[in-house]
């Protein structure tokens, strides 16, 4: 997950999700452009349906990113054993072997190191991302029956910490990603994820459900509903515990900047509440100020499709 892949032809973020695939050709450039978003049915991966994917879109010459979702996959902190720099790895492997609910031959397991900077140097520590044979090895084998390059199996994770640290002027940045069930914080140091948190935060909890809201919104956007005060406390409660956390836990001081990620605008005070409770930017996370878009693709579509977007920026060396 740490290395980078270049291609002048770009990458192919695909992020998979239960029942269909969000496709992102991304090509480099002084600004990455998004050539392609694409949806396409999905159930069980196989060769052939890749194949006609990709002759279809025209992308069977490209590299493609394979992002497994946030179920398919563990992220574990461990302590990283006093080992030589090429056995890391392997290390771990053993280590994660009595955590895990499963055999360890079962297990297909990488590392994302935290930086040196974190628990102010007095242990080494790494996130081991563990996820069951079971999901990479039908990718890896469908991708090679079907004459397709596969750079890499990644996780929404690292895809989001792309986005993060892509967007940011900031050493010290998180992005918070709300969708309809559920939300997944990811928070980061000079590119580095240091921590993730799934919270139960739902999209609902941050717009008005009312046909005509009670506060006129912004730009186009859903105002906040004005009997959400209780829901933004505790929304500002389960932040407040992680951004204690990077501060005083890892050591990594205060967090500058806050992006969220939603597919339905939100309203301006909403980042003005979390600025003001926080002392920090907070904003939402506008890929546009970024990447070349096409016109024809918009806000919405662009979030959507944003796992994909950052899997495939990662490959690009989208790490600023």
């Amino acid at each position: 997950m740490g290395r980078l892949f270049r291609s002048g032809q770009g990458v192919v973020g695909c992020e998979a999700r239960p029942d269909h695939l969000l496709l992102a050709h991304v090509v480099p450039g002084r600004r990455p452009a998004i050539k392609r978003l694409q949806q396409v049915p999905y159930r069980d991966i196989s060769a052939e349906q890749l194949r006609d994917i990709a002759k279809a879109s025209r992308l069977r010459s490209q590299p493609w990113v394979w992002i497994l979702p946030h179920d398919a996959y563990q992220l574990m902190l461990v302590d990283v054993p006093d080992v030589p720099e090429e056995e890391i790895r392997s290390a771990l492997r053993w280590r994660v072997k009595d955590l895990i609910s499963f055999p360890l031959e079962e297990a297909a397991v990488d590392t994302l190191m935290l930086p040196g900077e974190a628990f102010r140097g007095r242990s080494r520590m790494a996130f081991a991302a563990i996820a069951r044979r079971a999901q990479t090895e039908p990718v890896e084998s469908a991708f090679g029956r079907a004459g397709l390059r596969l750079a890499s199996i990644d996780i929404a994770d690292t895809a989001l910490r792309t986005l993060s640290t892509y967007s940011s002027q900031h050493n010290a940045n998180a992005l918070l990603r709300v969708e309809a069930d559920q939300s997944f914080l990811c928070a980061s140091y000079q590119g580095d994820l240091c921590l993730n948190r799934s919270l139960s935060l739902r999209l609902s909890d941050l717009v008005s459900p009312d046909e005509e809201p009670h506060a006129p919104a912004a730009e186009g956007g859903i105002a906040l509903d004005t009997d959400t005060d209780v829901r933004l406390d505790t929304l500002a409660l389960e932040l407040q515990r992680s951004f204690d956390y990077f501060e005083t836990q890892l050591g990594l001081g205060s967090l500058q900047e806050l992006r969220l990620l939603t597919e339905t605008p939100l309203e301006s005070s909403l980042f003005d509440f979390l600025a003001k409770r926080f002392s920090l930017q907070a904003a939402p996370l506008n890929l546009a100020d970024h990447l070349d878009i096409p016109d024809t693709i918009d806000e919405a579509e662009v979030a959507r499709f944003a796992v994909a977007i950052g899997g495939a920026l990662q490959w690009l060396g989208g790490r600023k």
